[in-house]
């Protein structure tokens, strides 16, 4: 009997100037180890894409694009748990300097 659970998928949507909103797809993994690292990659996407220090593009994968921050409205994500969500946000706000209430 083929296993009836459904792997999680982390989606990361990018939202242009234009109007266009780009899906990328990453597999979550099933144990706590993985997810914290994709959480940790997921954070330092984000944080590299609005890091002035940084290009002013970055890549995501699944499919790859190139975005120009220049033309960049919006990033989301979605797929994990709220308590996951929130700990992607909590870390990308204290490396990108903005102060938690």
């Amino acid at each position: 009997m083929p296993n009836s659970s459904k792997t999680a998928i982390l989606v990361i949507s990018v939202t242009t100037s234009t109007g266009q909103v780009g899906r990328h797809a990453y597999p979550a993994p099933n144990t706590p180890e993985g997810v914290a690292d994709l959480i940790s990659r997921t954070t330092t996407r984000i944080d590299d894409a609005f890091n002035p220090a940084t290009p002013k593009g970055f890549i995501l994968e699944n499919p790859v694009v190139i975005y120009n921050l220049d033309h960049v409205v919006s990033i989301k994500v979605d797929g994990l748990s709220e308590n996951q969500l929130t700990d992607i946000a909590q870390k990308t706000e204290q490396r990108l300097g903005f102060n938690s209430a």
